[in-house]
């Protein structure tokens, strides 16, 4: 006869779930039990009547064996002799039991009361986190990440240099964003990236402070050109860009037309120019008004016929008669610009601020100056005017002061170092007026400059000195002006030279 094991075995038992299998293993108990109390009878009995009590033990073994593998799944959970893993809507397992990592298995309870996860779960924990597959994933994870922050290290220089411009953007300082912008600008064309959004940035403030003039007419009308397609320039979305590059290009245009008129050599001898011949001049520049500049589109396919830019056309007469010497003309001409283009600062704020400076105005020569400076904190001609206003009127700390803030943002600012020279003069310290002076000049300045300088020189009594910067100025072929030979013969001081007049050696 098999012995149990073997018969629980041959019935598939052993295949049940763990809990089945001790309650089946509980019925054959009660079949041992029985077994035992026939095995006490033995002693009453034969051996035929022991073989048919085990026969009849064994028969109800089998029976109950029977019975127990034919309870399906639902059975044995009502019965309770296995415990479900999972629980249909009606039977949801308790939140409380739930396994606290995957939320979906009861609690294994037989590791103690308080164990929070499932068998299955702990299973998986004997591994964690030193499995060979996390191991390589935490690895593939790394090496990724790395690589991550090494590429946007690559791409984050131009990004900076951004975030940097849009700084000096948000501070009116447009020399500084203008820069910043460039070198972003260029970083990306190194990836063969088109910024076209910094392009069309960077259109806007040129065309706000005309740093180069002429060149930067040209220079907006590029960037808009990369940054824009032909369709795209012919978008309304795009309407303010397409307007600035035609407006560039009638600027350039207008420009063009009037250095043709000065080519000729008799308007251009300001020396022997006749009243006649400068009228002339002047009528052919003003003729410019009426003309029309051809405007092509980028991809040269068409052409659109505009207008003459007239604020610019004005602006043109107003250069002519300055450099005529007619300079009450040249003051109504660009009187004409600010009437025609009020938005042109760049175009008449810091002239219109000379000739009220000259003139007495200081006033209205402040307002000049503040206006440029509200628009581009940065601007050399606002600390100019500020400087020259300060001294003419007796204010010679305020005049270096007002250098020097420029100087911040205008480091090789020759200019504004020549106004502190001056400032310095008015004051007496001539030591410190020459060695601004020495230093600017021996980088190669000259004009002006050198006219400054030998104001301090002969200061200082150095007439070598005095001597040598006349000869350098005679080599390039620029003559003394009535203001400073005045000086030199001993009409006015250096004092009167730099606060009366013109307040300058011109």
């Amino acid at each position: 006869m098999k012995d149990e094991k073997d018969l629980i075995d041959e019935n598939g038992l052993s295949d049940m779930d763990e809990n089945a299998e001790e309650k089946v293993l509980d019925v054959a108990a009660l079949s041992e039990d029985k077994l035992s109390a026939a095995l006490d009878k033995s002693a009453a009995y034969g051996d035929n009547a022991l073989n048919d009590e085990l026969e009849k033990l064994a028969q109800t073994f089998k029976a109950e064996l029977q019975k127990a593998q034919s309870m399906t799944e639902e059975e044995l959970i009502k019965k309770g002799i296995i415990t479900p893993e999972y629980e249909d809507e009606e039977g949801a397992i308790p939140d409380d039991e739930l396994c606290t990592c995957c939320g979906e298995k009861r609690k294994d309870k037989s590791r103690g009361e308080n164990y929070e996860y499932c068998k299955d779960c702990r299973e998986a924990m004997k591994n964690y986190p030193f499995g060979s597959l996390n191991i390589i994933s935490l690895i593939v994870t790394v090496v990724l990440a790395v690589l991550s922050v090494y590429s946007f290290s690559l791409d984050f220089v131009p990004y900076n240099t951004v975030k940097e411009a849009n700084g000096y953007l948000k501070q009116d300082r447009l020399d500084s964003a203008m820069s910043a912008y460039d070198g972003a600008i260029s970083a990306f064309e190194d990836k063969e990236i088109t910024a076209k959004w910094l392009y069309l940035k960077t259109s806007k403030i040129l065309f706000d402070t005309m740093p180069s003039g002429v060149n930067s007419m040209t220079d907006i009308v590029t960037r808009l050109d990369k940054a824009l397609s032909v369709a795209e320039l012919k978008m309304p979305i795009y309407g303010e860009y397409a307007n600035l590059r035609e407006e560039s290009l009638v600027l350039y245009g207008t420009m063009q037309n009037f250095y043709k008129i000065v080519e000729n050599e008799e308007y251009v001898d300001f020396e022997n120019l006749s009243d006649e011949q400068y009228k002339q001049a002047m009528t052919e520049i003003g003729s410019l008004i009426d003309t029309e500049i051809a405007v092509v589109s980028k991809d040269g396919k068409t052409t659109k016929m505009v207008p003459a830019n007239e604020g610019i056309v004005r602006f043109c007469q107003y250069m002519y008669a300055y450099s005529a010497g007619k300079y009450a003309d040249s003051y109504q001409y660009m009187n004409k610009v600010y009437e025609t283009e009020p938005s042109y600062l760049w175009l008449y704020a810091y002239e219109l601020g000379v000739v009220e400076l000259q003139g007495g105005e200081y006033e209205k020569a402040e307002l000049y100056a503040d206006a440029l400076l509200q628009t581009n904190i940065e601007s050399s001609d606002g600390y100019a005017l500020k400087s020259s206003i300060a001294r003419m009127t007796g204010k010679s700390d305020e005049a270096i002061k007002m250098a020097d803030d420029g100087l911040k943002y205008n480091t090789n600012s020759t200019e504004l170092k020549r106004l502190k020279v001056m400032a310095y003069v008015t004051q007496g310290e001539y030591e410190k007026a020459k060695e601004i002076s020495d230093e600017v000049i021996a980088n190669g300045s000259y004009g002006l400059f050198h006219m400054t300088a030998i104001v301090v020189e002969n200061e200082l009594g150095n007439d070598d000195k005095v001597k040598s910067y006349i000869e350098e100025m005679e080599k390039y072929e620029v003559d003394l002006t009535d203001r400073l030979q005045e000086y030199l013969d001993g009409k006015i001081t250096a004092k009167q030279l730099f606060t009366e007049g013109t307040g300058d050696v011109e």
